[in-house]
């Protein structure tokens, strides 16, 4: 497996990406679009582990179950923590939902809490793991 230093322009990308699909979940919330803000938050989700995947593994997630696979590999190793499993049953019923549209205002604002919970602790994970390489670079 190569250095994580080589991936390091690779994941910035999907940082830039997270910052998108994080952006137009927002407005599709706003909207009270949530079928679609619930395509974008699972992209944020998705960008946000593959970046962290690419750096931490060198490999990018080719999959719906990859991805689950890697999110509950990451609150073991990690987080060990309840609200990390909460956040990945959220995130998939909202992904869900894109294709279903089945959630009300109610049930919609539930799992974005979680789901949202989760975003934070997974952008604090790939930027804490960014900075570090960046730093063993210099």
């Amino acid at each position: 497996m190569s250095e994580p230093g080589e991936h390091l322009e690779r994941v910035k990308e999907y940082r830039r990406l997270v910052d998108y699909y994080y952006d137009n979940y927002h407005k599709f919330c706003v909207a009270k679009e949530y079928s679609k803000a619930s395509e974008f938050i699972w992209g944020t989700v998705n960008a946000l582990s593959n970046g962290l995947s690419f750096l931490l593994q060198g490999k990018v997630l080719g999959s719906h179950p990859e991805v689950v696979e890697f999110l509950k590999m990451l609150a073991n190793t990690y987080y060990r923590s309840e609200e990390v499993g909460e956040g990945v049953s959220a995130v998939q019923r909202l992904h869900a939902n894109y294709f279903h549209n089945f959630m009300d205002r109610d049930l919609f604002e539930e799992d974005r809490s979680k789901a949202e919970r989760l975003l934070n602790r997974l952008a604090e994970l790939l930027n804490l793991k960014i900075r570090e390489v960046e730093a063993s670079r210099d």
